[in-house]
């Protein structure tokens, strides 16, 4: 179970690593998809990894079970970090609140006009950013005057909506 925890953390670390490297390589609309895939291979390598080195330094009666629990708990090591480190992330690229607050921290003065803010959080270029990030992310798909949700857009809408509902949360929340 020690090599599976080791394994976890050292996976995570060279994950995080390649994270970092994606975000200072690659193009801004392949960052997501590049970070997902960098998330899986980790996933994917951590239980690969941790299964192969249980059957290496342990003895040769191993049981079967100890090398899944090694693996187990080499999912766990590399999950826990994960779980702290997504979302600071996420709430550090996606959060506007985060993004107004930094604008305005940016200003000698510290302060922004509303009007500046609307321009740049409500404006009709914005909105079609996130519609174009949508859109490349298989979200919604573009018609002549408007979007639609695609299956892939449906089942996140409906999963999020199950959590708001549970949650009590209204609009925005």
């Amino acid at each position: 179970m020690i090599i599976g925890i080791f394994t976890g953390l050292i996976w995570f670390a060279l994950v995080l690593l390649a994270h970092l490297a994606v975000l200072w390589i690659a193009p801004p609309s392949d960052r997501a998809r590049l970070g997902q895939l960098v998330f899986l291979f980790g996933f994917v390598a951590v239980v690969a990894s941790s299964a192969t080195l249980a059957t290496y330094f342990d003895e040769p009666s191993s049981s079967k079970s100890l090398i899944a629990y090694s693996a187990l708990a080499g999912v766990l090591a590399y999950g826990a970090p994960l779980t702290l480190y997504l979302p600071f992330y996420y709430s550090i690229v996606a959060s506007l609140s985060l993004q107004t607050i930094i604008l305005m921290n940016r200003q000698s003065d510290r302060s922004l006009p509303i009007a500046k803010l609307r321009r740049r959080f409500a404006s009709r270029q914005f909105v079609a950013q996130r519609l174009a990030t949508m859109a490349r992310n298989r979200f919604v798909v573009a018609g002549q005057d408007s979007y639609s949700l695609t299956i892939k857009g449906r089942r996140v809408a409906q999963t999020f909506l199950f959590f708001k509902d549970l949650w009590h949360l209204g609009a925005g929340g």
